[in-house]
Order: structure tokens, then C-alpha cells, then sequence
């Protein structure tokens, strides 16, 4: 179960984004929260904004670290990661490494 992902450093992303599937304490829509054990979670999540803003890019980041950990054992070491692109719009970050958490 993903209740939280961040991605930095990866395509048009910079600096970190969050991702959060954790509902807040708000009570006015109770049938949008699934409540298990001491987690309530969001049944559904929608990124909106303007275009060019990113609001894909943090999909093919969730996209990108599926696919790392599905097939992390066929790489090879110094191996480039397919889809792993960094943020080329900065200088200190293009030799950064991408992160997931």
C-alpha cells in the first residue's frame, strides 16, 4: 500500500515533490477515506495545475521507481537506469543522482 511518494531531481522536477495519499483530519467528505488501522487514506487522488507544470512527470516518476525495483536484478553495475532523466535546467543538478523515496 502507497501512502506517500517523493521524487526529486527527476525530468522537470527539481526540488523534492510529495506525493500524499494520507487524509487529513477533515471529517466533511468520510466516504472519500479508507480508514485502516491508524491510516486513513484517500480512495482517490487528482493533480491539477497548470500546463507545462510537471503533473505527468511525477507520474512517470512513480512509473520509473516501479520499474527500478521490478527489474533492479537484470542491471548490471555503472549500467545507466532507462528512464532515469535529472533536471538539465541546472548545472549542479545534471551529475546529481535522481531520487525515490
Amino acid at each position: 500500500m502507497l501512502l506517500q511518494f517523493s521524487v526529486e531531481n527527476f525530468r522537470s522536477i527539481k526540488n523534492k515533490a510529495v506525493l500524499s495519499l494520507e487524509a487529513s483530519r477533515d471529517n466533511e467528505h468520510p466516504d472519500h477515506v479508507a480508514v485502516l488501522g491508524d491510516n486513513r487514506i484517500l480512495r482517490t487522488i487528482s493533480l491539477f495545475g497548470a500546463n507545462a507544470a510537471g503533473k505527468s512527470n511525477v507520474f512517470g516518476a512513480l512509473t520509473a521507481a516501479i520499474r527500478l525495483i521490478r527489474y533492479s536484478n537484470n542491471l548490471q553495475m555503472n549500467q545507466p537506469i532507462p528512464m532515469i532523466v535529472p533536471f538539465r535546467f541546472s548545472h549542479e543538478t545534471q551529475e546529481k543522482p535522481s531520487s525515490f523515496e
